[in-house]
């Protein structure tokens, strides 16, 4: 008779409970009623967007604060969103997911003048396609998630990522401040910048466009992939390489 290995029952046993785990959260989901409803959600102000749930957040720029929750209706209540710290906080109440009756994720559209910070937290999708136009925004991605902002118009644009997500950003900025000490990706080759921050001390990669300079410091693995002519100011200690790609 074979002797098992104590080890491996260790490791088996651990992913049986990982793999469980996952399961819980997938199979164990708030389903919709069937019956989708737009709930309208009326705010004073607020500067900034803050995702906390697995939702498809919609950015559209208006003359209004507000929020448009669809979902089915028995799901409404689990949805949270209210002011914290001048941010419009969206969050789920509930550790279980929430999914729609077609099995898709809650939508919220948020309708605001203007925005100066998003942030995503886990695994949900922020996206604009107006213009977002400020002098300052900060962007941040914690997570597996997306956030894809299509039209942005400031003299100032900060993105961070410290997860295994993606950023993607389209428009124009005097000055870019981008980092990632994470795994995820910052693709900005339709972001054009006159001066770029560059500053990658994970696994992660970046896709910059840059007319004056770019200044890029590369501490981990990842590699920064550029287009433009600009003057280049380059550190690396890690394993990662500035790469022209205009080729």
């Amino acid at each position: 008779m074979k002797k098992i290995n104590t080890f491996s029952i260790l490791v088996i046993g651990m992913m049986m409970l990982a793999i469980t785990a996952c399961d819980d959260y997938w199979w164990d989901c708030l389903k919709g009623n069937g019956v989708i409803v737009s709930q309208e959600r009326e705010f004073s102000h607020f500067s900034g967007i803050v995702s906390e749930g697995d939702f498809d957040v919609i950015i559209v720029i208006d003359s209004v604060y507000k929020a448009f929750v669809v979902a089915d209706e028995n799901l409404l209540p689990y949805i949270k969103t209210g002011i914290r710290n001048d941010n419009l906080v969206l969050n789920n109440s509930t550790r279980r997911c929430l999914r729609t009756s077609d099995n898709h994720p809650v939508q919220i559209f948020v309708h605001t003048p203007a925005v100066h910070f998003i942030s995503l937290e886990g695994s949900g999708v922020i996206y604009c396609e107006d213009l977002i136009y400020v002098d300052q925004v900060r962007v941040e991605l914690t997570g597996s998630g997306k956030i894809d902002l299509r039209d942005v118009d400031a003299l100032e644009l900060d993105a961070l990522i410290t997860g295994s997500g993606e950023i993607e950003l389209w428009g124009v900025c005097e000055e870019g401040d981008l980092d990632i000490p994470g795994s995820g990706k910052i693709k900005a080759f339709h972001m054009e910048q006159d001066y770029c921050s560059a500053n990658i001390s994970g696994s992660g990669d970046m896709y910059v466009f840059v007319y004056d300079l770019l200044d890029a410091n590369i501490s981990g693995s990842g590699n920064i992939f550029y287009k433009g002519n600009p003057h280049l100011n380059i550190r690396i200690s890690g394993s990662g390489s500035v790469i022209n790609s205009n080729k």
